[in-house]
């Protein structure tokens, strides 16, 4: 975790640098269509379906929030889920197959995942509040617009350039390189136009999303507190995290 301090604020920098996504995400969100969680995924007269997956999660996990969206464009594509914990914490992982798959299908770990939601539960309110990391924006911070009228924060140093709103208790951190051309104001708006149309998850407390342009991995983050219970969502492309989380209730 990088911490970026101006004054008496601190901001936090990367907070999920874990991996990445493709150039491709920069670009607008507004024309992506949701992917239909009923679209046929069958073998014989067995249901693999997302629908029937999340079905299948739901009993085995307890109520838990999960996304309907599996956040991908292609409806063609496969969606394969494993996951790993009990009620009180547990990891679950997207990934893209070549035939569809029952539930945690010993086939399934060989596949890289493209997106992992995690639920993770503290002993207390308080330290689950801190595990989100959100970021609070420094107002005197330097702004860059948006859209419209909105300007968002940015800070920059050393060749890294984040830039940072609040919207509801909702934190946004875009992080971006000009030394390695992934300046962060094309996906910021990006997001942010997004953000106005999206629904997000109902948080007790705080939520933060975290993007990263061109990172690594699974370097998209977004997480968000419910009581003493933490959700975060680890995807490698940031519009597919959106499309996503905007589906989680």
């Amino acid at each position: 975790m990088k911490l970026l301090k101006l004054g008496s604020t601190v901001f936090l920098g990367m907070l999920f640098v874990l991996s990445g996504c493709s150039k491709q995400s920069q670009n607008d969100f507004k024309n992506s269509s949701k992917t239909d969680m009923n679209s046929s995924a069958k073998t014989g007269s067995k249901d693999y379906s997302f629908k029937e997956l999340n079905s299948q999660l739901e009993k085995d996990l307890g109520s838990r929030h999960l996304p309907k969206n599996n956040g991908l464009s292609d409806k063609k594509k496969i969606v394969n889920i494993r996951y790993v914990g009990n009620h009180h914490n547990n990891k679950i992982f997207y990934s893209v197959g070549s035939k569809p798959l029952p539930l945690n299908d010993s086939k399934i770990n060989i596949q890289g995942s493209y997106a992992v939601l995690t639920k993770t539960t503290y002993k207390t309110s308080q330290l689950a509040k801190n595990a989100v990391n959100f970021v609070k924006v420094n107002k005197k911070l330097p702004k860059v617009k948006l859209a419209g009228s909105f300007k968002a924060s940015t800070q920059a140093g050393g060749g890294q350039e984040y830039i940072y709103w609040n919207k509801s208790n909702w934190s946004y951190t875009v992080h971006g390189s000009k030394v390695n051309n992934t300046e962060p104001k094309k996906l910021a708006q990006s997001a942010y136009k997004f953000s106005d149309k999206m629904s997000l998850p109902t948080t007790s407390h705080y939520g933060a999303i975290n993007l990263e342009v061109n990172g690594t991995g699974l370097a998209q983050g977004i997480a968000w507190q419910r009581g003493n219970i933490v959700y975060r969502l680890q995807a490698k492309d940031p519009k597919v995290a959106l499309l996503m989380i905007s589906s989680t209730k």
